[in-house]
């Protein structure tokens, strides 16, 4: 395997990663109200930034 695609590797399973904990979050934001919920979009907008960062770095 060529370090190209042992970088991608490890980041396409940070992604995996971090698509589970938006998938856990959004989940918990359904049942949170008030500062909880404001809590948790704020954390679901952090994970998608950076989401959305690594594609891109990946491209």
């Amino acid at each position: 395997m060529s370090d190209k695609e042992a970088y991608e590797k490890k980041y396409e399973a940070q992604i995996e990663e971090w698509r589970a904990e938006l998938d856990q979050l959004k989940a918990k934001v359904k049942k949170a109200s008030g500062e909880a919920e404001v809590k948790y979009r704020n954390k679901i907008d952090e994970l998608e930034d950076k989401l959305e960062a690594l594609k891109k770095s990946l491209d």
